[in-house]
């Protein structure tokens, strides 16, 4: 059997849809379905979640010729209520972005300072670093794992990129031989900040959709 007709019987075994398997997975119908046609294959998260929601090993939907159903081997430690320490590592890291971007609001109204600016984009890189451990952790034992990675890098790369973006092209302005309006210098810093937050969604949603 192929991943995608074990997926297929897995299911129906499970007496489940294809919404109820995406709810489960964090991902969307289409994705379940692409799946068991055989169009697209689910990914490392995925194929854990569907070995521990199913009961078997990951060998057995990876490779066709494992045909016998086993018990799941311990990928890693289980940790009991992992979606729970998820999602309030998840709410934390978007509270600290927040608090990161108020940080980088008050030093663009009262101070304008380079080095506040630099501080508080190391802070949103040093923030996004521990939330990616974090997950790596906790995200494979939580169904909706992608989906709150995915929620949480959109709206740190939506609040954190704007300032530091500002920074950059303003030190690339220098270098412009002609004098420019201001308003044209803004509406680059807006362009390039939806670019970088779109790019953003397009990478992290892609497979969720």
């Amino acid at each position: 059997m192929t991943m995608a007709e074990k997926i297929l019987a897995l299911r129906k075994k499970e007496g489940l849809s294809q919404e109820e398997l995406a709810e489960k997975l964090g991902v969307s119908r289409q994705a379940i379905s692409r799946w068991e046609m055989g169009s697209a294959f689910p990914d490392a998260p995925n194929i854990l979640g569907l070995s521990r929601l199913f009961g078997v090993t990951t060998d057995y939907l990876l490779y066709d010729e494992y045909e016998t159903v086993q018990a799941p081997h311990e990928t890693a430690c289980p940790i009991e209520n992992a979606p729970l320490y998820m999602g309030a590592v998840f709410a934390g890291a978007i509270a600290l972005s927040a608090a990161v971007l108020v940080f980088q609001f008050i030093n663009a109204a009262y101070y304008q300072s380079e080095v506040l600016c630099l501080v508080g984009t190391m802070l949103s890189v040093l923030l996004a670093g521990a939330f990616e451990m974090m997950y790596r952790v906790l995200g494979p034992q939580d169904p909706a794992g992608r989906t709150k990675r995915a929620r949480f890098y959109t709206a740190a790369v939506w609040m954190g990129a704007y300032f530091p973006l500002r920074l950059v092209l303003t030190y690339a302005a220098y270098s412009y031989p002609r004098p420019y309006s201001s308003f044209v210098f803004d509406g680059l810093v807006l362009l390039a900040w939806l670019a970088v937050g779109c790019g953003t969604m397009a990478h992290f949603w892609r497979d969720l959709k």
